[in-house]
């Protein structure tokens, strides 16, 4: 029998998957080491997930990053601003993806269908560490945007950042995000605030 303290896979062949968090996991450790060794301001990014602590410098209210446009290389949907010990992580379907017909299927699967998500390009989630910014991110894009309220009133200081696979693509955001959100000028139009 299994204690709290152990995982035990059934089948041979079986494989432990923690892509969902890992990053997440390791900025925060990163920090905690920063941290120790007496640094009072850093940001910490390991290929998009993120943290910060301090400030940027003096008179500045926090740490403004950037949350890529997945649809144009090279280019911003907006910027952000992370204040101390916050997260940040995006999951989407734009760089881990397979074609099949012509089709795109992410590589995020729906565990209540079994199928690949569809509906939504990226979520971006601002959480109160980057392994909670990174396993929520994951979470919010399987439930999409309408079955978002219960995990997000779990987690009052979070927020999200919905790219919407529509035509024409839009931004929707969390309220608790509205305001530190500023799009990119080719995004301003496409932003709405979900209640």
């Amino acid at each position: 029998a299994a204690t709290s303290a152990t995982a035990r896979l059934a089948r041979s062949g079986m494989a432990l998957d923690l892509g969902g968090i890992a990053k997440g996991y390791a900025v925060d450790q990163a920090c905690e080491a920063l941290l120790k060794q007496g640094c009072p301001d850093f940001l910490v990014n390991l290929a998009g997930n993120m943290r910060a602590r301090g400030t940027p410098g003096r008179n500045r209210n926090g740490w403004r990053v950037g949350i890529r446009d997945p649809l144009h290389d090279g280019a911003w949907l907006g910027t952000i601003i992370l204040r101390d010990g916050e997260g940040i992580a995006t999951s989407g379907n734009y760089e881990r993806y397979v074609i099949i017909d012509g089709q795109r299927y992410t590589h995020i699967i729906d565990p209540r269908t079994g199928h690949p998500v569809t509906g939504l390009i990226s979520v971006t989630v601002l959480a109160t560490s980057a392994l909670e910014a990174d396993a929520l991110s994951t979470a919010l894009f399987v439930l999409g945007v309408e079955q978002r309220r219960a995990l997000l009133d779990a987690h009052p200081n979070c927020g999200a950042v919905y790219l919407l696979d529509t035509h024409p693509p839009r931004i929707e955001i969390t309220p608790a995000l509205h305001l530190r959100f500023t799009p990119a000028p080719a995004w301003a139009d496409a932003v709405q605030s979900l209640d």
